[in-house]
C-alpha cells in the first residue's frame, strides 16, 4: 500500500468513524443494508462499512442491495463483477424496479425526472429493507451532498434543510444513516481511484441545466473567489441557532 493511499484511507476512516459516533449510526446487532448503485460514492460506503464491521467491538451485518430502475444502460454486470471482487462474503442482492417505466409513462411531479427517480428508489429501498429484515439503511450522501441539499432548499423551496446523518423513516421501523457525510467528494475520487472500484452509472442520461448542477458550479466558482467557502458552509450546518432565524416557532 502507498503512503498517499494510507494517507487517503486513515483520513476517510478517522471521519467515518467520528461520525458514526457523534451521530450514533451503528449498534449493535444492527442489520444495514448498504444501497449499492454502482457509482463511486456506493463502493467507497461498502468498503469504508466493510472495514468497520472487522474492527469494530460490537457485530453488525451488511446486506448490500442495488436496484435495478429498468433503464437499458443499467449495468448489471459490472456491479455483479465489482461485489466479486470487493466483498465476496456479503450477500448480494439486485432488485429489479419499474422505475424506468414510471418515469416514462406519468407526469414527473416537479420539474427534473432525476430528483423524481430519487424518490422512488427511495420507496423500493424501504420496501426492500423491510422483506430483508433489515433496521437500518445506508446511503452514499457525503459532505457536497449536505452543502448543495442546503442551497437547493433554501433557493428553489424557501426552506432551510440538509441531509441528516441520521434520520428515522416515517411509519416504518427503518433508520437511515449516512456515514459518509463528512467526506468530500474529492477525498472520495482519491480513495476509489486507489482501489480501482468498478464504476459505473445509473444508466439514464443526466439532465443538462438542473439546479444540483447550477448550485455545484456556484459553489466551484464561489470557492475559486473565496477559498475555504465549502469548509464554512459544512462548518455552519454543525452549528445552528434557531433563535437568529425569522421563524417565528423559534422567538
Amino acid at each position: 500500500m502507498t503512503r498517499s493511499r494510507t494517507a487517503i484511507e486513515n483520513r476517510i476512516y478517522r471521519r467515518t468513524g467520528t461520525a458514526i459516533r457523534d451521530y450514533d449510526l451503528i449498534h449493535a446487532n444492527d442489520r444495514i443494508l448498504v444501497a449499492v448503485s454502482g457509482g463511486v460514492d456506493s463502493w467507497t460506503l461498502l468498503h469504508v462499512l466493510q472495514h468497520f464491521r472487522s474492527v469494530s467491538p460490537i457485530p453488525f451485518e451488511l446486506v448490500p442491495v442495488t436496484i435495478n430502475p429498468g433503464f437499458p444502460e443499467f449495468q448489471t454486470d459490472v456491479i455483479e463483477t465489482g461485489f466479486r471482487r470487493l466483498a465476496p462474503d456479503l450477500p448480494w442482492r439486485i432488485v429489479s424496479s419499474s422505475i424506468d417505466h414510471t418515469i416514462r409513462t406519468r407526469n414527473t411531479p416537479g420539474k427534473y425526472p432525476c430528483a423524481f427517480c430519487a424518490r422512488l428508489r427511495r420507496g423500493a429501498l424501504y420496501r426492500v429493507a423491510t422483506e430483508l429484515g433489515c433496521n437500518r439503511i445506508a446511503l452514499g450522501h457525503h459532505a457536497d451532498d449536505a452543502v448543495e441539499t442546503a442551497l437547493i432548499s433554501a433557493l428553489s423551496e424557501g426552506n432551510l434543510v440538509s441531509l441528516p446523518p441520521r434520520l428515522h423513516v416515517t411509519n416504518r421501523s427503518i433508520i437511515v444513516i449516512r456515514p459518509l457525510i463528512r467526506i468530500w467528494k474529492t477525498e472520495i475520487l482519491e480513495y476509489a481511484a486507489s482501489l480501482c472500484f468498478p464504476i459505473t452509472d445509473c444508466g439514464h442520461q443526466a439532465e443538462s441545466g438542473n439546479m444540483r448542477n447550477y448550485v455545484r458550479d456556484l459553489l466551484q466558482q464561489i470557492d475559486q473567489e473565496r477559498p475555504g467557502a465549502r469548509y464554512n458552509l459544512l462548518a455552519a450546518l454543525h452549528h445552528i441557532n434557531p433563535t437568529h432565524f425569522l421563524d417565528t416557532r423559534w422567538l
